[in-house]
């Protein structure tokens, strides 16, 4: 059984901890520690596990010392992502895997100038590499992609030449793109591989409808260069601050689109001709990483690194724009 420590286990915002927490239990780990930035919010998020989830675990405000005191197989990094950095060395210094909420890490001098950013990445991934631990992100967005194929089973096994996504992050400004261009980017990935990201562009998009568009809305346009060629590819970002917000994803020109209904948050594909009911990608997401180290699967160097010089890329393209 795989012993789990959750850094940021507090749903303030949008927070995934206490959702990854219990994703983990259901996959058959055990959550022993949360930490938290003060004793007050620590406990706070042990207390809300144990009454949600029925997880009964320690609250640290030190990793250090939950590091010491705990015996812990993977680090759940669900803090934001300016903290991501100290998490992931930490980490990594003391053998563990770590399934880190996307993306791997933002701060400001990513929009200026990621020269280093590329080399500071590999040295980071080929030290868990080297270690043989596992460092993967929660990108959870290709787990849909067999609901994709069930409605549009025409189109599995052709290239993909155009990908279209629309999301609705409540984020503004490059922090959107921060947000919300991982899931596009790991879908890149799973349909065509390790690439890279060419001839952005962006625009803004017009408010057409008040309950989910405002002046910060964007079209971010590129090229996906990849192993077989290249793919157009299109990312729309509609601000929304209501839940379930509006999501869907368009492959050579069809589309499905995300149903969430609350509050039980069951979720369902739907295309222009059917529907299908869906695990939640989460969940699915879990244990994929679980099931990865068990397996003794290797960190994915390539595709961490690419993932975000590309990321990096996109969010200059909008801060240059705006």
């Amino acid at each position: 059984m795989l012993r789990i420590a959750i850094v940021g286990a507090r749903q303030k915002r949008q927070g995934t901890g206490p959702w990854i927490a219990n994703a983990f239990k259901k996959a058959g780990c055990h959550v022993v520690a949360v930490l938290g930035t003060q004793p007050e919010t620590a406990n706070q998020a042990k207390d809300e596990l144990h009454r949600r989830f029925g997880i009964d675990c320690e609250a640290y405000v030190s990793l250090s010392q939950l590091i010491a005191e705990q015996e812990v197989d993977v680090l759940a990094i669900c803090s934001p992502a300016r903290f991501h950095r100290e998490h992931l060395q930490a980490a990594l210094e003391a053998n563990l895997h770590v399934f880190c909420e996307k993306p791997l890490w933002y701060d400001p001098p990513m929009l200026k100038d990621s020269s280093g950013l590329e080399a500071e990445v590999k040295t980071l991934c080929e030290g868990f590499l080297e270690r043989n631990r596992l460092l993967e992100l929660n990108t959870q967005w290709p787990c849909t992609l067999g609901y994709f194929w069930a409605l549009y089973p025409e189109l599995k096994g052709i290239p993909t030449q155009s990908l279209k996504m629309r999301l609705s992050p409540v984020s503004q400004g490059p922090i959107m793109v921060v947000d919300s261009a991982p899931h596009i980017l790991s879908l890149l990935q799973a349909l065509l591989g390790v690439g890279t990201v060419h001839a952005v562009s962006m625009e803004p998009l017009p408010v057409t409808e008040k309950s989910e568009g405002d002046a910060e809305d964007r079209s971010l346009k590129f090229i996906y260069r990849h192993g077989g060629g290249e793919s157009d590819v299109e990312l729309i970002l509609r601000r929304c601050l209501e839940q379930p917000r509006p999501a869907w994803y368009s492959i050579n020109g069809r589309k499905i689109r995300r149903e969430v209904t609350l509050p039980a948050y069951t979720i369902e594909f739907v295309s222009e001709t059917g529907r299908v009911k869906a695990e939640d990608p989460l969940l699915l997401r879990v244990f994929e990483f679980v099931q990865a180290i068990q397996s003794q699967q290797v960190t994915n160097c390539d595709a961490i690194v690419s993932d975000m010089v590309a990321l990096a890329k996109l969010a200059r393209a909008v801060q240059d724009t705006a």
